[in-house]
């Protein structure tokens, strides 16, 4: 848990985001509470500001989980990150509904991005495109796949 914190603050806009609680000037007429925004920003001040120890904070973003992760017992990091992920980006999400038509790589990236507006997805998300050709009559299908984490197969050859 602390190990994916510490890696996530590492990243300048997320550190920032949370330790000058831009969370709250985001989307003023959304006012769902954000109790995960508000213990990420006090664990990040404890962090930055070096006062005293994290485990208050610790506990008070474990309560955030649902239950799903005990800051005691072993976790797989992954699942954690995305996790966190997930929850973070609920707080914010807009309620917006999918057009019928997405034409292009770009108007389906920017429709996703305006709909999802957390800082996760600013500093991670991405967009796979996949193209289906239909053998028998040859029409193409296309589709675009928003992901906020991507795995890849590391080899000898990719090193």
């Amino acid at each position: 848990m602390i190990s994916v914190m510490q890696s996530l603050l590492s990243i300048p806009c997320i550190n920032f985001y949370f330790y000058k609680k831009q969370y709250l000037t985001e989307q003023p007429d959304n006012n769902k509470k954000k109790p995960l925004h508000a213990a990420v920003h006090k664990f990040v001040k404890q962090l930055v500001d070096g006062s005293g120890s994290q485990t208050h904070e610790i506990k008070e973003l474990a309560s955030c989980f649902e239950n799903k992760f005990n800051p005691y017992e072993q976790h797989d990091v992954q699942e954690f990150f995305l996790h966190i992920s997930n929850l973070l980006q609920d707080e914010i999400k807009l309620d917006s509904a999918l057009p019928k038509v997405i034409k292009d790589s770009e108007s389906a990236y920017y429709f996703y991005m305006n709909s999802n507006r957390s800082i996760i997805d600013r500093a991670f998300a991405g967009q796979v495109s996949s193209t289906i050709l239909c053998k028998a009559c040859n029409e193409e299908s296309v589709s675009y796949v928003p992901f906020i984490d991507l795995c890849l197969e590391i080899t000898e050859a990719t090193l």
